[in-house]
């Protein structure tokens, strides 16, 4: 009678095992094509992350060259004009020391220091 009724019950479990497998394949099947839907989606969204990022970069890169060619055309410009005002008060400078040193020659018993 022992026997009689292991046997119902593993007869019952291998029975639920075998129903449960043949249920899971199908549902393999639906599990298959819903990850690989949900795949494919998830792969357009990064696709077009990946399409904007690449979009906001270029636009960043082309604003920060626009910005340096401004910033070297000041730097540019300033240096110009550093030289031009260096060289005007040098020219100013010598000027004076050759107006200076004619004045002080025209003008006995004055001396320099």
């Amino acid at each position: 009678m022992f026997n009689f009724l292991l046997g119902l019950i593993l007869g019952a479990i291998g029975g639920a095992a075998y129903g449960s497998r043949y249920l899971r394949e199908t549902d393999l099947q639906a599990q298959f094509s819903d990850t690989q839907d949900r795949l494919t989606n998830l792969m357009s969204e990064v696709r077009s992350v990946l399409d904007e990022t690449r979009q906001e970069l270029r636009q960043a890169w082309a604003r920060t060259r626009e910005s340096a060619a401004e910033k070297a055309e000041r730097l540019q410009a300033a240096a110009g004009e550093a030289a031009s005002s260096a060289a005007t008060t040098a020219q100013t400078a010598a000027e004076r020391a050759t107006t200076g040193t004619e004045r002080q020659e025209g003008q006995p018993g004055q001396t320099t220091a």
